[in-house]
């Protein structure tokens, strides 16, 4: 009698367990609605998200992230997270969704969901003046240095493409182009439009390789949590519509196309 009591004990907290669980999971979309608030985690990163001259976060991913918002009828909180963490803190329930140019990939597939694609990104090559003459294969070579951010896809190119070349790795993607421009390093990978910002802002100093060559073109989508199907059947509609509608198009050419705001880039 007494071991079917602990049985039967044991059998509700299980269900209750799950039953928590599962709603937790599928109540994202619920809860942003319910607390009036969007939560959003996402990384620095010129245009996708930087800090301008007047201390007010801009970019391709805030303006993203200010529509979502204001279509779903709440306000936004952008959380800036370091990039190797952002996955962990999107699990951890410290925000709702990653709009941070994220791409999907099998490994981050089994943490986390990821939606439809809203946004590309082209990844080229960027030297010093004294390598500009080189070929692209020239640059997977052990008397090499590449600097990029931890984790994120310049880093991982990098290992794929020039896997004899050694790999400084930092938590900001700006470091990465400051060692290039010291010649601590010899080449860096960055996307097409940072490139060009840089080739603007340093003269000179850096060169593209073979002519800007892309090396890389990614996809990006939002991330999140496990189970949150509902959640992924909003966002999923919200970026057919705001594709069908022309406007992530618009922020697209806006911010990887035109220089049209380079001068809120600080100094």
């Amino acid at each position: 009698m007494k071991k079917t009591k602990i049985f039967k004990k044991l059998i509700l907290l299980i269900s209750v367990t799950i039953f928590c669980t599962i709603g937790a999971k599928a109540e994202t979309i619920d809860n942003i609605i319910k607390r009036g608030e969007l939560r959003v985690g996402l990384s620095s990163f010129v245009p996708w998200a930087f800090v301008n001259k007047n201390g007010e976060l801009v970019g391709f991913e805030v303006d993203v992230a200010k529509k979502l918002a204001k279509d779903l009828g709440v306000k936004v909180k952008i959380i800036n997270t370091a990039w190797d963490g952002i996955i962990p803190a999107l699990q951890s329930g410290k925000f709702d969704v990653i709009i941070g140019g994220m791409s999907v990939k099998t490994k981050r597939n089994l943490a986390i969901n990821f939606t439809d694609s809203y946004a590309g990104t082209d990844y080229i090559l960027l030297t010093l003046p004294k390598h500009k003459d080189k070929k692209f294969k020239d640059f997977n070579s052990r008397s090499l240095k590449f600097a990029g951010r931890r984790g994120a896809i310049p880093a991982n190119l990098t290992k794929k493409h020039f896997p004899k070349a050694k790999l400084l790795q930092f938590d900001d993607d700006g470091v990465a182009l400051q060692e290039l421009l010291s010649g601590k390093v010899d080449a860096i990978i960055e996307t097409s439009t940072y490139a060009s910002i840089a080739l603007d802002k340093h003269k000179g100093k850096v060169n593209y390789v073979d002519g800007g060559k892309t090396i890389y073109q990614v996809p990006s989508s939002f991330g999140v949590r496990k189970g949150n199907h509902d959640t992924l059947n909003v966002f999923n509609n919200w970026i057919r519509s705001q594709k069908n509608s022309g406007w992530l198009q618009s922020k697209a050419h806006y911010w990887f196309k035109t220089r049209e705001w380079k001068n809120q880039i600080p100094k």
